[in-house]
């Protein structure tokens, strides 16, 4: 016989197992080299694009990070983005990432100061809008629901009315660290898979 606890934790080791596949490339940026982009020049490296003076810097969470700063600029945001292929469409995703605050310049931010977006940096392809302004790391997380077999995840910040869909400009920089993007395995599919392991565990007795 069974017991039940025996199948709660084979269930948990599956989902453990299955649920931890990173599907984006070195987030957390500790094999990218430190440096910025330029304005129409961006940095290309490991996957990543850094645009409008966002680049790698340390100051992460450990070692390196992305710094998302423009040095106050409204005419443009600075980002970091990556194109992950190799997703089912209809499957659910989450995007998961560490963020801090790394200059206010601003003085006050709008609520609304860091992004995340999906395949475009408009206010209709937002995910996330959120702001801190406290300069020690949080954890975060969005899921969607897959359209194509691949989608450009886009983080940004010093975010302004143009692109956030809120009131006024902001100059409030952040550090991105630790991304993740793992797909969420459904419930039914994780039994069926935890008393597959059982079947062959006992097959092999």
């Amino acid at each position: 016989m069974v017991s039940r606890s025996f199948v709660l934790a084979a269930i948990g080791v599956l989902f453990a197992s299955v649920s931890a596949q990173n599907l984006v490339l070195n987030g957390d940026f500790e094999a990218l080299s430190i440096g910025n982009s330029v304005p129409g020049t961006p940095k290309v490296e490991g996957g990543w694009i850094f645009e409008n003076y966002c680049g790698v810097e340390t100051n992460g969470n450990p070692g390196k990070s992305s710094r998302l700063e423009s040095n106050g600029s409204t005419s443009f945001d600075p980002t970091a983005s990556q194109t992950v292929s190799g997703l089912q469409i209809g499957e659910t995703y989450t995007i998961a990432w560490d963020w801090k605050l790394r200059v206010n310049y601003s003085g006050s931010g709008t609520g609304r100061s860091f992004g995340v977006f999906l395949d475009d940096q408009t206010y209709a392809g937002a995910l996330f809008f959120g702001e801190r302004l406290v300069a020690t790391y949080v954890r975060s997380s969005i899921s969607f629901t897959a359209t194509s077999t691949s989608h450009t995840v886009i983080f940004a910040g010093e975010l302004d009315n143009r692109t956030n869909g809120g009131a006024g400009n902001t100059d409030v920089s952040y550090n991105l660290d630790n991304v993740e993007l793992s797909a969420v395995p459904e419930p039914t599919s994780l039994i069926g898979l935890a008393w597959g392991a059982l079947a062959l565990r006992f097959r092999k007795k």
